[in-house]
């Protein structure tokens, strides 16, 4: 778009953005869901596939800027897919290499280790599909944060913080069980 400032582009994209996400918004979010490992995931590969659009996108405004974001979130998706398994792969790496390595040693069944490694990994895959906020609350928490600390850190109410460590709790418990 020659001719054009940076700040009328941006507002043009910006303009289309809205549009395709109003006229396409059910069915890009059923792209988010199909391609991502969770549910968090999928919002956050709609967001970041937005963030592209309004970096690049360069197309005329319709059915072309839907398509594009579709694919955005394709890819994003298959990004957090990605970034997802790597996370694992270090954290079994950690645990294999960490303090713990003794403990692990000292199993000597492989299907006892196996049973453990299966165990963690449902572990990080429930603890990946609460809520974005259930799962701060509870990460923090773990940490060793008070729930003082949390409301402070999150800008959160003590009531928040509250609601939020037990529901995730129940969740996990719902997911691992």
């Amino acid at each position: 778009m020659a001719g054009q400032t940076e700040r009328e582009q941006a507002g043009r994209r910006a303009a289309i953005l809205e549009s395709a996400l109003a006229e396409g918004q059910a069915a890009l979010r059923r792209q988010a869901r199909r391609h991502s490992p969770g549910e968090a995931e999928a919002e956050e590969a709609l967001q970041e596939a937005s963030l592209d659009f309004l970096r690049a996108y360069d197309g005329p405004a319709g059915r072309d800027s839907v398509r594009w974001l579709n694919i955005a979130i394709k890819h994003r998706a298959w990004e957090q897919g990605r970034n997802r398994r790597a996370r694992l792969a270090r954290t079994a790496m950690e645990w294999a290499d960490g303090p713990e390595r003794q403990l692990a040693a000292s199993v000597a069944d492989p299907g006892e280790r196996l049973e453990r490694t299966e165990a963690v990994e449902q572990f990080f895959a429930a603890l990946a599909q609460l809520k974005p906020d259930e799962r701060t609350a509870l990460l923090r928490l773990g940490l060793g944060y008070s729930y003082r600390e949390i409301c402070e850190r999150q800008g959160w109410t003590h009531t928040k913080v509250n609601r939020c460590i037990a529901e995730g709790r129940a969740a996990l418990r719902a997911l691992v069980d």
